[in-house]
């Protein structure tokens, strides 16, 4: 039982690969995909798992298309499940609510660093007429604005924005990892 598993999870672990492998070749080629022999066997050994996921209208946000992201969370799912040897339907709802936020905690803690990159620059007084500070500008700008919103309406400096929003990032991310904290330990008096 034991050989089976690990086979299993190798087999998970190529897979993965593999479909990494066509999110990439999708991302840079753009011809020739039906063309070669390479691409044609990775759209045929990939497509009838990811096209399960394209049909969840959940994975999709306008033209944004995140089933990939999705098949691959639980085709990691999966292989941490075979690893602890718990298959449970609970261990799967809750590893895939830890991947999911995982994610989004890699995206909002970046956020942060660029709040807090541009406020030390800011405060230094340092490359500012620079246009890839313009441009982050025009990202940070709107951000700082909606997250300082939360607590106050109030007209603020972009300064105070750029404090405020950050503090307020860093406690969403210390709540929501204690939330995560939280269901991972009642996931363990779970029955199913």
């Amino acid at each position: 039982m034991v050989v089976l598993i690990q086979i299993l999870m190798v087999f998970l672990q190529i897979y993965r690969i593999l479909i990494l492998i066509r999110i990439l070749l999708s991302w840079l080629v753009s011809s020739g995909i039906n063309t070669n022999v390479f691409f044609r066997f990775i759209h045929v050994v990939t497509e009838p798992f990811l096209s399960f996921f394209r049909k969840i209208p959940l994975f999709t946000f306008g033209m944004f298309d995140f089933s990939p992201i999705a098949a691959l969370i639980t085709l990691t799912i999966f292989e941490r499940m075979l690893t602890y040897g718990n298959y449970k339907l609970s261990t799967f709802i809750i590893l895939f609510i830890v991947e999911v936020w995982e994610i989004f905690r890699s995206i909002f803690i970046a956020i942060v660093f660029f709040l807090l990159l541009r406020l030390l620059l800011l405060l230094l007084n340092l490359f500012q007429g620079s246009d890839f500070f313009k441009t982050v500008d025009s990202f940070l700008l709107p951000l700082s604005t909606k997250i300082s919103g939360v607590i106050t309406d109030k007209h603020m400096s972009y300064t105070l924005r750029l404090i405020v929003g950050s503090a307020l990032m860093v406690a969403f991310i210390i709540i929501i990892e204690q939330v995560v904290f939280a269901i991972r330990a009642l996931g363990t008096y779970l029955p199913f």
